[in-house]
């Protein structure tokens, strides 16, 4: 089982809060702390009203590098969703691992979705904004993707993950990225086999921003790997 914490916003622009967003994050048990790089005027062009919190939100080059350290520091692996081609060649340059697509990235530019894929490095990629047809058909051809069944609404009710595979071990999807309240539908997942759950994660759900009200809190990141371990035991 593979726990990937997204940081992805909630740093809110503050590199102090991020550092110790990773810090949070490995001392509760996340696998991987995953962040977004992206210019927002080109990401958000057709969404202005994201510009302004994209802009607070947005890696620097120096951001990057010191992230990277904080996590070598902390000894938890990186993981970034990417989409565009110079910040791709940032991650590539410093040798990351494997990366996240947005399914933004699969739907409004799925070219760079196959640019990534292409690399050959472990990807997973989330199906929100996709159907499972559609991303089939792109990425299905390369065997490093790994699909996430995914419902792109923040926070996401309950109802709507009700169609995630009731056994993921039979089904396409290796995992799950969760945008619901608290960890339930996580846990879920896990009772059916997922292999990889990702969750928003912040220190508090009342900070400022708009993610932060589907995050999960330090605490709720250690209860959801001790519970996630647990059930794979059983299953």
């Amino acid at each position: 089982m593979i726990i990937c914490a997204e940081i992805g916003i909630n740093h809110n622009g503050d590199m102090n809060l991020c550092h110790e967003l990773i810090r949070q994050a490995a001392i509760n048990g996340a696998d991987l702390v995953k962040f977004q790089l992206y210019d927002p005027k080109i990401l958000f062009a057709d969404e202005p009203h994201l510009i302004e919190e994209g802009e607070r939100c947005s890696i620097s080059y120096d951001n990057f590098k010191q992230i990277l350290d904080w996590c070598a520091e902390e000894d938890i692996e990186p993981l970034f969703s990417v989409f565009d081609d110079s910040r791709l060649t940032w991650t590539e340059d410093h040798g990351i691992n494997k990366y996240k697509i947005a399914s933004r990235t699969i739907v409004k530019t799925p070219e760079f979705a196959e640019t990534i894929a292409c690399i050959g490095k472990p990807v997973y990629a989330a199906l929100g904004m996709s159907t499972l047809d559609y991303a089939t058909n792109l990425l299905g051809k390369y065997n490093n993707v790994q699909l996430l069944y995914c419902v792109s609404n923040y926070p996401a009710s309950y109802e709507s993950y009700k169609q995630q595979p009731k056994d993921y071990g039979d089904s396409p999807y290796y995992g799950i990225s969760d945008h619901t309240i608290g960890i339930e539908t996580s846990l879920v997942a896990a009772g059916r086999g997922a292999k990889f759950i990702e969750k928003h994660f912040t220190l508090s759900k009342t900070m400022e921003g708009s993610d932060h009200k589907c995050s999960i809190t330090p605490d709720e990141l250690y209860d959801l790997k001790k519970y996630s371990k647990l059930m794979e035991k059983v299953i």
